[in-house]
């Protein structure tokens, strides 16, 4: 009853935003067995097996080896909350569930993931009694499933079964790491009311740049339960002079149930541009969006304020035929310049131990003191957090994204195809 307790003091001092973190009080489990440790989330297996003194440090000597049963386990992760206020309108959205999983709430089934880097979002109304519940995540032993992909496989594929899990390749062993296949909720899981509309997306494009002026486009996604009129309004303000560029003023926007895409413009006159190197780089706007409800009679209601900086540039790649065969090199107004690059790749086999700011800020900071104004994602690891594209922006490193992807040949089924659209 101990956890109990303190997870309703949590949840209630949280519900008023409508959102919860569900980060708190985990166990976890081999599962069968009848023995639970406390988890951390995010994490890992393997790190939590550590915290609990139950694997030796996989870095250590030959420990590498004596751990790679943890690999063939099925896992179970658990986790108690109380009913929201609140009686409908909620999900549980999983920002990353490494890899192969089913989730249960309640003992009953929500969802079998299969990819590490999708978010999963998953309507709970239903499920929710009028006291606590549980929610249970088993973590499947992604190795052997893939193993047995690659066996029943027509095609022989020239490579172990990484290929086909999506899941970052690295941790299969690399020629610069160990083999250390983990599983676990590596990234956080919220509770979010969503009975109201709200934003998805938001994307800002920047058109026709030149000096004297660029066009603005941003498109949004809204999403609603039912067919409504809302108000998407914003401003773009300059960090540096304060100008402001007002967005859609007081216009009402009907939007339908589901998906819905709205786009607003505008042109910011003399624009300010981000310069790759610069001791200036950081992005010079602000785009600031609200979503907004007005019932008849009554004052707006705020749904989502959501804020994003962002940068204007004329960053190019030229590929062109030449005397020599094709150009390959980049310019900004019409120069080219130089690119000192360097491979990044993520920086602990253990990703949410390395997902810090001031890991980021160490590292990023030492290319930035390198000279190097280009970083590539590798394709063996995986999408980076928005902190790293922050900083990159910040220090003035561009960013070469590969989807992820390494050095192999792919399945190319349609369930495989599917999967990796939901993924980018």
């Amino acid at each position: 009853m101990r956890t109990f307790s303190a997870i309703l003091l949590f949840l209630f001092s949280l519900a008023a935003d409508g959102q919860i973190s569900l980060d708190t009080d985990w166990q976890f489990r081999v599962a069968g067995s009848k023995d639970w440790y406390p988890a951390e989330v995010p994490g890992t297996v393997h790190t939590d097996l550590i915290r609990n003194g139950l694997i030796p440090d996989p870095f250590f000597g030959t420990n590498e080896d004596s751990v790679q049963w943890v690999e063939k386990q099925t896992w179970e992760y658990r986790y108690f909350f109380f009913t929201p206020p609140q009686p409908s309108g909620w999900q549980i959205i999983f920002d990353g569930l490494d890899t192969d999983a089913e989730v249960f709430l309640n003992g009953k089934k929500l969802l079998r993931t299969n990819n590490m880097f999708r978010r999963w979002e998953v309507p709970i109304d239903n499920l929710l009694p009028h006291a606590a519940n549980e929610l249970l995540v088993r973590f499947l032993p992604t190795a052997a499933i893939a193993m047995n992909q690659k066996q029943n496989d027509p095609i022989s594929r020239p490579d172990n079964e990484r290929v086909y899990a999506r899941k970052a390749q690295y941790q299969f062993d690399w020629d610069w790491g160990p083999r250390l296949v983990t599983s676990g909720i590596w990234k956080p899981v919220t509770l979010v009311n969503r009975l109201n509309p709200y934003l998805g997306n938001v994307k800002i494009d920047a058109e026709d740049i030149t000096a004297n002026a660029t066009d603005i486009r941003i498109e949004a996604e809204i999403f609603s339960n039912a067919d409504t009129l809302v108000r998407l309004v914003g401003m773009i303000w300059e960090q540096q002079t304060n100008r402001l560029w007002p967005l859609n003023e007081g216009k009402l926007t009907p939007v339908k149930k589901g998906k819905n895409i709205v786009y607003l413009n505008t042109v910011i006159r003399e624009p300010r541009l981000w310069l790759p190197g610069s001791e200036t780089a950081a992005s010079k706007y602000n785009l600031d969006l609200q979503l907004r409800f007005d019932p008849p009679d009554e004052v707006h209601i705020i749904l989502e304020d959501r804020e994003q900086a962002f940068g204007i540039s004329n960053i190019r790649l030229v590929n062109q035929p030449d005397s020599i065969g094709s150009a390959f090199y980049f310019e900004t107004g019409g120069r080219p310049f130089f690119i000192k690059g360097a491979n990044w790749i993520p920086s602990d086999n253990f990703l949410p131990r390395a997902k810090k700011q001031a890991h980021y800020e160490r590292l990023l900071r030492a290319a930035k003191e390198a000279n190097i104004n280009m970083l590539r994602v590798w394709g063996g690891g995986v999408y980076e957090d928005d902190i790293f594209y922050t900083l990159c922006d910040q220090y003035g490193i561009m960013v070469w994204q590969d989807f992820m992807f390494a050095g192999a040949m792919y399945p190319g089924d349609p369930d495989f195809i599917a999967n990796v659209e939901q993924e980018v």
